[in-house]
């Protein structure tokens, strides 16, 4: 999504985004209302594996069985990343790659907290 420099939200940098953006925080939102609760009363918070099994369904192409926005070298029927070469470059591959899905997914996250304390704001 882009933002001005003020920090609002303007336009979707494309369709999909949004859309696996909705779809992402819909899954989300299901996946805590089922969680247990915790001794404070509040629903047990997801774990990062979680959170990436989450973002994978919901930016999977069930076409190309690829992730969107982690392009071709990710496979949501494998979860794993990389197709060839030696182990030792696969695995600078994976955990390069694997970073850069949990930085998205943290950064998603962020966004879905966001909007939730502001819907929360305006419902009181």
């Amino acid at each position: 999504m882009k933002k001005l420099k003020d920090g609002t939200k303007t336009t979707w940098i494309e369709p999909q985004a949004e859309t696996t953006y909705n779809t992402f925080k819909q899954s989300l939102e299901e996946f805590i209302q089922i969680q247990p609760i915790d001794n404070q009363g509040k629903p047990i918070q997801p774990s990062q594996e979680n959170y990436m099994d989450l973002w994978i369904k919901a930016a999977s192409s069930v076409h190309k069985e690829r992730v969107y926005g982690l392009g071709s070298e990710f496979s949501s029927s494998r979860r794993s990343f990389g197709s060839g070469g030696s182990s030792s470059s696969r695995s600078s591959i994976n955990q390069d790659k694997f970073e850069l899905l949990n930085r998205r997914i943290a950064e998603i996250t962020e966004l879905y907290a966001q909007e939730r304390a502001a819907r929360e704001e305006e419902a009181k």
